[in-house]
């Protein structure tokens, strides 16, 4: 009886999954720096309080883990990784919007030149967090359809 060999997968690696795999690299080193920093900490502390600044330190730690482990999963082709990937999109996206409401007092913690420029900065935040939970949803819309390459 002769036994099966068992199927490789050897698809060529989409160039849309190694961009979004580049692009979680640099999540990483993000992430790393930004948690290294103390003045980021102490700024998180001015503007969220003590334990809010806590939270979103431990926050930072878990999505970092987060990614250092899709990462793998994105080069090792693993079959649920793209849903992972989308979970991992809807829960950046909440913890936006919920950015969204500490907007305000971030212009009250950063030093403006012109007090007429606060409009401005509060307008030109809420803008850029629109644009990038857009951004989340593309990247979450191309894993998506990409979701065939992960199939073992």
């Amino acid at each position: 009886m002769k036994t099966k060999k068992p199927i490789k997968n050897n698809r060529k690696t989409p160039i849309s999954i190694i961009f979004i795999i580049g692009w979680m690299v640099y999540m990483v080193v993000r992430i790393l720096f930004k948690s290294v920093s103390i003045n980021r900490l102490n700024a998180n502390i001015d503007l969220l309080g003590q334990n809010l600044a806590l939270f979103n330190y431990i926050a930072d730690v878990i999505i970092l883990i987060a990614f250092i482990i899709l990462i793998i999963l994105f080069i090792y082709k693993k079959r649920d990784s793209w849903k992972y990937f989308i979970i991992l999109m809807g829960i950046l996206v909440i913890g936006n919007i919920i950015g969204l409401f500490y907007i305000d007092q971030l212009t009250n913690v950063i030093p403006i030149a012109d007090p007429s420029l606060v409009s401005f900065v509060t307008i030109a935040a809420y803008i850029f967090s629109i644009l990038l939970m857009i951004f989340y949803a593309i990247l979450a819309y191309i894993v998506y359809t990409k979701r065939g390459y992960f199939k073992n």
